[in-house]
């Protein structure tokens, strides 16, 4: 096996197991301006086996403290507002937040009501440095 930089024309090969593993989330645009990072590995016959697809994307942080339930929501309808076009214009499409365990359920189904969010996987991180 060997591990090598991502081609174009690996895209149908790498589909392909996108498709077979079924997980339902949209095949990433691989040759988009906010893909970092695409390798891919052969098998002894020249067959792409795997591939790995590094893609920046938007993490949310929110400082606030000592706020009405009413005043959070005008904060939160406000930086949507404002920040939205903004990533746009970079080119994001989503924006993520990962919310600590002791609020995850109350927050995260606040944001899915008010603003439609929508509950995503389990993150995991690793330091690269």
């Amino acid at each position: 096996m060997i591990s090598r930089s991502f081609q174009a024309s690996d895209i149908p090969e790498i589909r392909k197991l996108y498709e077979k593993q079924g997980y339902p989330y949209d095949f990433p645009d691989l040759t988009g301006p906010l893909m970092e990072s695409v390798r891919v590995i052969e098998d002894d016959a020249g067959r792409v086996v795997a591939a790995v697809a590094l893609e920046r994307i938007v993490q949310a942080y929110l400082w606030c403290d000592g706020l009405q339930p009413a005043q959070l929501q005008r904060i939160v309808e406000h930086f949507d507002k404002d920040l939205k076009p903004e990533m746009r214009k970079r080119g994001y499409e989503w924006v993520t937040a990962f919310l600590p365990p002791s609020i995850d359920a109350a927050f995260g189904r606040w944001l899915s009501r008010r603003f439609g969010w929508k509950k995503s996987w389990q993150a995991w991180s690793k330091c690269t440095i």
